[in-house]
Order: structure tokens, then C-alpha cells, then sequence
């Protein structure tokens, strides 16, 4: 028979129970707490320390510096060509590709530093302590260096860099905004200088930033405004010394206050804003198809060819043959006239990259490598793409005095010629380059040597 409990046995199991789910009531509030404050203070892809956590713990870093009377370093860096990446390769895989950056990073930087999520591919680096300057450019090159071995995702193998500005407190600022703002503004500056470098805060670089802006707003409307013209270039035949290889097309902005402008100066930053696609780019394309027409009614156009840099930007344009494609219906020129010149960094989807090429060839268009040299992996994917011909960076042509140098171009020649390319020297300013080129039987040449970029009517003048 079982025993009755008592009326205070009763009562303290009772207190007991209620202690108990007191006790599990707490603790999941706690655990509730931790959640949302994580939420709040924490990347929930990356678990990194997001934008709110990082002005925290930048106010308190900058709290101590001023107490302790030191300096402390402010990094803002993103991933180079991340949007081209992330649009080609689709969201899932950029965001793999993040928490392989992220990765990376951590291991470069030190216990102490606060490594941190802006958002997007945007990262700030926090280094409280250092002696001196050349502590940051240590830990910078430190996580560039840890990009030089590809990122493998996916069966894709990928070549990223990144760009790194910093700012140094007290002297490009006193405030979290302000030394952000100036890391931000380091960073674009190395950006500019061709990407996968760091760059240090000069006043200078605010004015730049301001005439960024300007630039952006003006270019919204260039094409609205009919400012853009295309110059010419001839591409020469070395055998004959005749432009029997075509011409490249350079577009020029016709600024309304800064005159005229080159691709320099504004195509980097056409591509960042989306302007490259679909407006300037197709302009470019309906623009020389127009006066190719204009050209066929005048000249001999047998083996000429105009060539046109296409963005990486507008390869990654699902539609891309297709508005090609309208474009030679409506303009009815030969397509074998026409050349695009890509480089190395529309290779970011082989397989994709392929295809296009593949169609653009059946339609009748040729293909050209530009900056041949320069990539990681161009002898090995030579094999692999459909391509008529290769250019030679003007980098190589520059120096052909130096030993190492001739021996690169005329290797690049032989190796181009036995797989059936036509080469292309580009850069070709003296008559020494020249001489070195025909007796390493380089088909074509471009440079001032011969000619600038030309006005359609100076450059008709070469048709001879």
C-alpha cells in the first residue's frame, strides 16, 4: 500500500517544482538574451562582429588611445570584382565564397585586432596596438598574400584580391566616422591603382572622393546628352606596313567641363555603377557596327577588322549574343568584320565563358585575348578557348631591351603562331620594338609608333 504524502511534504515538493521551472525559466531567458544579442552585435552569415558591435568597440578603442596618448590603425577593404562574382556565379556561391574570405583573413591578423562585417563584401579591420606604421603594411600584406592560393568552391577555382585602405589615428581623424569615412576613401584610391593593394589616407583623397561623385552624376547623363565618341586606332599589318589588320575601338567622353576624357578616367567606374551594361556597352557595339556599314560602302574592307573591348561585366549579361545578334540584323554587316577583345577576367566561369565564345565564333565574329601575359592562367586555358587572336601586353613590349623580356614575347609569339593564332604587339612606340617583332615574325602591331587614337576622319586617311 503506498504512502500518503503529508501536507509539508506536499508543500516542499511543490517548492521544489516551482524552484525547478524557475530555474529552467531563467536560464532560457539567458539564452534568449545571448540569442538576440548575437543577432544584434553578430554577422549572421560570417558570425564576424557586425557594424553596430564594430562603432561600439571602436568608441572604446579610441576611448584608451586617447587616454594613452597612441596611435591605432583603421582598415576598410572589399573583395576585388566580388559583384561580377556574386551576379555570374549566383548569391549561394558568393556567400560560400565570403565565409572562405572571412576565413582567410582571420588567420592573417592578430589575437588582439577586432575584424569585422560592414556588410556585403566590405570588411574593417581594427589594429589597437601598433608601434608604428609599418605594423599595418605588415598585416596588409599579410592578407593579400593569403589570396594568392585560388579559393576552390564548387569545382570553380577562383583569384581573388582585395583592396585595403587605411587610416591612422589622430592624424586622418579623431572619430570613428571620420577615421572610417578616410579608410573607405584609402581604399578606392587603391582600387584605382589596379586593385589587390593598400593604400594610406592622404587629404588629398577626400577631394578625390568629391570628384568621384561628380563624375558618377555626370555620367548618369553622358549618354542622354550624346557626350561619347569613338576614336580609332589602326592595327597594322607588320609584313606590309598597311592597316590590313583593322583598327580597335577607344570610346572617348566629351566632359562638359573637364574636356575630353579616356576609358581611364571613367570605365572602372561605369562598371561599379552597372553603366557599362546595358547602355554604354551596346552603344559601343550599335556605334562602330554603324560606321562599319558606312565603311563598307567606301573601302575595301577585305581582311579589316574593328575591335572592341567588351567588360567583363557585359559578358556576364545572360542576353548578351541575343542583343549582339539584333544588332548585326540591324545594322546587316558581316559579322567576320567585327572583333571582340576579352581578357582573362571573363574566365571566372569556364564553362559559361566557353559557350558564349562558342556562339559569338558560329556567328561569324572573331575573338581576341587582350593583355595576354598578365593572368594567372593564360597558358593554360589558351587550350581551352575559342579564340582567334592573341595580344601581347604593352607591359612586355615595353622593355623588350631586357633579356627576360624578348625571350617572354618571342615565346609568346612562337607558342600563339603553333596553335594558329594571329598576334597582336601592342604598345609599339620606337623603331627597335619594331625591328625585334619582324624578326620574330609578329603578325600585327599597334602603337603610337605608328599612330594614336584617331577622329573617324583621320583615321579613314589609313585605308589608303
Amino acid at each position: 500500500m503506498s504512502r500518503q504524502w503529508t501536507y509539508d511534504e506536499q508543500s516542499f515538493a511543490s517548492s521544489i517544482a516551482d524552484l525547478v521551472a524557475m530555474a529552467i525559466e531563467k536560464a532560457e531567458r539567458k539564452r534568449m538574451e545571448a540569442q538576440v544579442e548575437h543577432l544584434a552585435y553578430y554577422d549572421q552569415l560570417t558570425k564576424l562582429p557586425n557594424r553596430i558591435y564594430l562603432y561600439q568597440q571602436l568608441q572604446e578603442v579610441l576611448k584608451e588611445a586617447k587616454q594613452d596618448n597612441r596611435e591605432f590603425v583603421v582598415m576598410f577593404f572589399d573583395l576585388d570584382q566580388f559583384k561580377h562574382i556574386n551576379d555570374s556565379l549566383g548569391h549561394t556561391f558568393g556567400d560560400q565564397l565570403l565565409l572562405e574570405v572571412a576565413t582567410r583573413i582571420k588567420t592573417s591578423i592578430r589575437e588582439i585586432d577586432l575584424f569585422a562585417r560592414m556588410g556585403g563584401d566590405e570588411f574593417v579591420l581594427i589594429l589597437p596596438r601598433i608601434r608604428q606604421k609599418e605594423d599595418a603594411v605588415l598585416i596588409a600584406e599579410r592578407i593579400n598574400n593569403a589570396f594568392k592560393e585560388p579559393i576552390k568552391l564548387e569545382n570553380q577555382e577562383l583569384y581573388i584580391t582585395t583592396s585595403i585602405g587605411i587610416s591612422v589615428y589622430p592624424s586622418d581623424g579623431e572619430d570613428e566616422e571620420s577615421l572610417i569615412k578616410n579608410a573607405d576613401s584609402a581604399m578606392y584610391e587603391a582600387k584605382g591603382k589596379g586593385r589587390n593593394a593598400y593604400e594610406f589616407y592622404s587629404s588629398f583623397m577626400s577631394e578625390q572622393a568629391e570628384q568621384r561623385l561628380l563624375m558618377e552624376t555626370n555620367l548618369n547623363k553622358a549618354l542622354d546628352r550624346k557626350e561619347f565618341i569613338l576614336f580609332y586606332q589602326p592595327i597594322i599589318d607588320l609584313n606590309s606596313n598597311k592597316m590590313r589588320g583593322g583598327g580597335e575601338a577607344l570610346i572617348r567622353w566629351n566632359h562638359p567641363e573637364l574636356g575630353l576624357q579616356s576609358p581611364a578616367s571613367f570605365i572602372s567606374l561605369a562598371e561599379e555603377t552597372g553603366l557599362i551594361i546595358p547602355p554604354i556597352g551596346y552603344w559601343v557595339i550599335q556605334s562602330v557596327c554603324e560606321q562599319i556599314k558606312l565603311w563598307e560602302k567606301q573601302y575595301d574592307m577585305h581582311d579589316f577588322r574593328v575591335a572592341i573591348n567588351i567588360s567583363v561585366v557585359q559578358f556576364e549579361d545572360e542576353r548578351f549574343v541575343e542583343k549582339v545578334k539584333t544588332i548585326l540584323e540591324g545594322t546587316n554587316i558581316q559579322p567576320n568584320l567585327l572583333e571582340f577583345e576579352i581578357t582573362e577576367s571573363v574566365m571566372q566561369n569556364m564553362e559559361t565563358s566557353i559557350a558564349v565564345l562558342g556562339e559569338l565564333q558560329k556567328v561569324g565574329i572573331k575573338i581576341s585575348l587582350d593583355d595576354f601575359g598578365t593572368g594567372y592562367s593564360s597558358l593554360s586555358i589558351l587550350k581551352h578557348l575559342p579564340i582567334n587572336n592573341i595580344k601581347i601586353d604593352k607591359i612586355f613590349i615595353d622593355d623588350l631591351r631586357a633579356e627576360n623580356d624578348e625571350t617572354i614575347v618571342q615565346n609568346i609569339i612562337d607558342m600563339s603562331q603553333n596553335m594558329n593564332f594571329k598576334v597582336v604587339a601592342e604598345g609599339i612606340e620606337h623603331e627597335g620594338q619594331l625591328d625585334f617583332l619582324k624578326h620574330n615574325h609578329c603578325d600585327y602591331g599597334q602603337g603610337y609608333f605608328f599612330n594614336r587614337p584617331q577622329a573617324v576622319s583621320d583615321f579613314e586617311k589609313n585605308f589608303g
